[in-house]
């Protein structure tokens, strides 16, 4: 594409059609693209100092501290466990756990329709096993094995959290998601729990989760020390090294509460076969209904793949969405975050609700980690 070939000499900002528009000045030719309204992070939290701020964290958070988080690196850890599997990524020419997923997934759809494909359609559906399960395993083996590999990291985070979620905003708390299945979140909230309003719903011995109005922490995807069994979720917490007690369990069979579909529609199905998912589902859509609130979200490449989530912008009611915007991903990256946003403004107002501005902000400059 031309774009993709150019020298970015120049940004000016201004306004058409009652629509943020970015005006880029390549070679000397004006080229014209939709685009968010540029927000410095520092000036969106004054902006927002009178709301409540809520917090949906992707996996750029995790990834900007403990960069063996990407799929390369993952891929790279789960070598070996299935070779078909690894053809597949081989063949897709992708580093994409999902991309592969969903192929799996649109393959099993295909051959439920051919008399005779029933032992083929197994063997892809213990691939599709296969692969979520190698993906737990993968973030299991690469993950910093104790807080104390990222000493010094957590202090910077839970300054960044504080935002949100921090005592001195008790009346404005917000809440905070994730749908990454690291320890990262979690071990700062350990950190600074006099600090910041960290319960995240888990109580007694064992730690099980019961829903309750002041739940703060919620993992929409569930999380390496997240497991559930007969319906009841439950919080591990073991002495030492905690990442090494769910490796020993994953070995056992025994594998967390985990929501790694290739596809936006399956993950709906197995966010309704768990109450806990379920709950932290309904959350969100109540904090994006919450008209005197406004949405940041950092570390989200907002993919297809999570609509499930993202739809709720545009059918709820809150105003204002910060989204982190990296100035060194690709054009194909931007192009995509771009677009979806522009999908939720005029899904908005197709639906005669309330306007919805959304601003792009650097991550950098949120500097969650230092």
């Amino acid at each position: 594409m031309f774009l993709a070939a150019v020298d970015w000499l120049q940004s000016i900002n201004c306004t058409a059609r009652r629509r943020p528009i970015k005006l880029w000045v390549v070679s000397g030719e004006p080229v014209l693209e939709y685009a968010l309204t540029p927000i410095a992070f520092a000036e969106a939290l004054d902006r927002t100092a009178d709301r409540r701020r809520h917090l949906l964290l992707g996996n750029g958070f995790s990834i900007a501290v403990w960069p063996d988080f990407r799929y390369d690196a993952l891929l790279t850890a789960g070598v070996g466990q299935n070779q078909r599997v690894q053809a597949l990524f081989a063949q897709f020419e992708t580093v994409d756990f999902e991309r592969v997923g969903r192929a799996l997934l649109e393959t099993q759809a295909v051959l439920s329709v051919h008399d005779g494909a029933g032992p083929l359609a197994a063997r892809v559906a213990a691939d599709y096993r296969d692969l979520r399960r190698l993906l737990v395993s993968a973030i299991t083996r690469i993950h910093p094995a104790a807080p104390a590999v990222l000493e010094g990291r957590f202090e910077p985070c839970a300054d960044f959290l504080e935002a949100f979620i921090g005592v001195a905003r008790r009346s404005l708390w917000g809440k905070v998601f994730t749908t990454n299945y690291d320890l990262l979140l979690y071990w700062t909230l350990m950190r600074r729990v006099d600090d910041l309003a960290a319960n995240d719903g888990f109580r007694g011995k064992p730690l099980t989760w019961q829903p309750q109005a002041m739940q703060a922490v919620f993992y929409l995807h569930g999380a390496l020390h997240l497991f559930e069994k007969d319906g009841v979720t439950q919080k591990l917490s073991a002495p030492g090294r905690l990442v090494d007690t769910v490796g020993k369990r994953i070995e056992r069979d025994d594998v967390p509460l985990f929501i790694s579909e290739g596809s936006s529609q399956e993950k709906r199905v197995r966010i309704a076969e768990s109450d806990y998912l379920t709950t932290a589902s309904e959350c969100l859509t109540a904090a994006c209904d919450d008209p005197d609130a406004c949405l940041f979200i950092f570390g989200h490449s907002l993919r297809e793949e999570d609509e499930h989530i993202f739809e709720k912008i545009a059918e709820g009611e809150i105003e204002e969405v910060f989204v982190s915007v990296r100035p060194a991903d690709t054009l194909e990256a931007r192009a995509r975050i771009r677009a979806t946003t522009e999908l939720w403004v005029e899904k908005r107002a197709r639906r005669n609700g309330p306007p919805l501005t959304v601003f792009g902000y650097d991550p950098a400059e949120a500097a969650p980690w230092g």
